[in-house]
């Protein structure tokens, strides 16, 4: 799991992980980090990967960290949609890549800029070549009251899905400051994976 003593020890780590992998880290008033946290797990199918949002507010940093799941469900990865594969999203760094919007009719951020890698596998565990193109890889909620231990089931395809839909709100609602706030409405997503950390922090 992440563990962080403060919001600025958060921050920083985040930073110096940008910095060391040559990403752009966004500073300055409500400049919004949107990071996804791939986690190494033992169980398939569940919210056991984090989203964390990272700013500042002032002279002060901000850190907010919410379960989620960056890889599709069990049931898309058995019964793809698509026959090539169902996708998964590569670890990256996307700029300008999101604004709100709607997915399925619910608030979330969508992708509609700058295209994220992703690749497809099977149901067999073949995995195809990375691509780069529009196939609607948003960041939404699950739909669902779930918990961290639910199934992720049909409630990703390859989107990244936060487990609770209270969470979604507050990042919608942080993604509209930040545009009140003369940051815009595009918002950079960057996906890590937990090894990545810079390990400079109480990480365990």
């Amino acid at each position: 799991m992440l563990n962080f003593t403060s919001d600025a020890e958060a921050w920083a780590t985040i930073r110096a992980t940008f910095l060391a992998k040559g990403y752009a880290f966004f500073e300055g008033h409500l400049n919004l980090n949107l990071v996804g946290i791939r986690m190494p797990s033992a169980l398939p199918d569940r919210f056991d990967d984090y989203l964390i949002c990272t700013y500042e507010v002032g002279e002060h940093k901000r850190f907010h960290l919410w379960p989620c799941t960056t890889d599709p469900g069990q049931a898309y990865r058995d019964s793809p949609l698509n026959p090539n594969g169902t996708a998964v999203m590569e670890p990256q760094q996307v700029r300008r890549s999101y604004r709100a919007g709607k997915h399925r009719g619910r608030p979330a951020l969508v992708q509609r800029g700058t295209h994220p890698k992703y690749r497809r596998v099977t149901s067999e565990g073949t995995w195809g070549p990375v691509r780069s193109e529009s196939i609607g890889l948003n960041i939404h909620d699950a739909g669902r009251d779930v918990n961290v231990d639910s199934k992720v089931g049909k409630a990703s395809a390859g989107c990244q899905v936060l487990a609770y839909r209270s969470d979604m709100r507050m990042l919608l609602h942080l993604v509209e400051e930040a545009n009140q706030a003369g940051q815009g409405e595009w918002l950079s997503y960057t996906l890590l994976r937990f090894e990545d950390l810079v390990k400079n922090t109480a990480l365990g």
